[in-house]
């Protein structure tokens, strides 16, 4: 691998993170064309991480408040903290699915679900999701979601969203505008979904990428990766946010749908 298919790899991941068009499947798609060998779903827990420490840097206030507010209602029970303990309960809770799924559907994404064609059919799935959901905007605030809300979206990151070609962000998106909660809402959730998500398969993945000959052999344009990846996460971040408040959802599902077709006649 050299530098620049390492910028390009990073811009790939970093922008895709985000937005709901599934960044392992333009990764995996991007390394299949450039013919770059990468450690597979370790590779990806790199990248991630990368992705991670931008969307925890965005969220880094939101981040610190739950906190706080999560532990002073636990152990002091101050009322004015009850929001935060809320949240925090529902992250918690939204998470636990994935803890259960993660890595044990390493092997079967890895052999069935990581083909051109698969990817294809898994794009066009991710356009139908965001095409349904283009028009809702939901009335439920974070003071009036609840823990089934929480657990549903939780569900479908830990299942569908393992996918190549499904979005994690896509997907618990319209998850959470289909069970009634609003845009503002649906988007601050499914991103502090993603943060226990984002740290636990880094530091569960760590040993194997930091010993694997590849990464070893190119340690250098992993770095130049990491850092594209960290910057357009963010770009990525605010773009998806911007697009989802306008209601135009409608343009990532035209992305998806495009892309996922190309890639089914291609390889079919």
């Amino acid at each position: 691998m050299d530098w620049l298919e390492a910028i390009i790899l990073g811009i790939i991941q970093g922008i895709g993170e985000p937005i709901p068009v599934s960044s392992s499947a333009q990764t995996k798609i991007a390394s299949f064309f450039m013919e770059v060998e990468t450690p597979g779903i370790i590779f990806e827990v790199f990248l991630n991480f990368a992705s991670f420490l931008a969307i925890l840097w965005l969220t880094r206030k939101d981040v610190m408040n739950i906190v706080k507010g999560f532990f002073k209602y636990l152990f002091k029970r101050d009322r004015r903290e009850r929001q935060s303990f809320r949240m925090g309960w529902f992250v918690i809770l939204g998470t636990v699915p994935a803890v259960f799924t993660g890595f044990t559907m390493k092997d079967i994404i890895d052999q069935y679900l990581s083909s051109m064609t698969a990817i294809g059919i898994a794009l066009i799935v991710t356009g139908l999701f965001l095409f349904f959901v283009r028009r809702l905007k939901g009335r439920k605030d974070a003071e009036q979601m609840t823990w089934k809300d929480a657990l549903l979206v939780g569900v479908v990151q830990g299942t569908l969203a393992l996918i190549p070609g499904i979005s994690r962000s896509g997907s618990t998106v319209v998850t959470a505008l289909y069970a009634g909660l609003n845009r503002e809402t649906a988007f601050r959730y499914s991103f502090l979904l993603y943060l226990p998500i984002g740290f636990g398969t880094m530091v569960l993945g760590a040993e194997e990428l930091l010993t694997h000959p590849l990464f070893l052999e190119n340690i250098g344009a992993y770095l130049v990766m990491f850092i594209a990846s960290f910057f357009m996460t963010m770009v990525g971040y605010y773009l998806f946010k911007g697009i989802l408040e306008r209601g135009k959802l409608i343009y990532f599902s035209l992305y998806c749908w495009a892309l996922g077709l190309a890639l089914i006649i291609l390889y079919s």
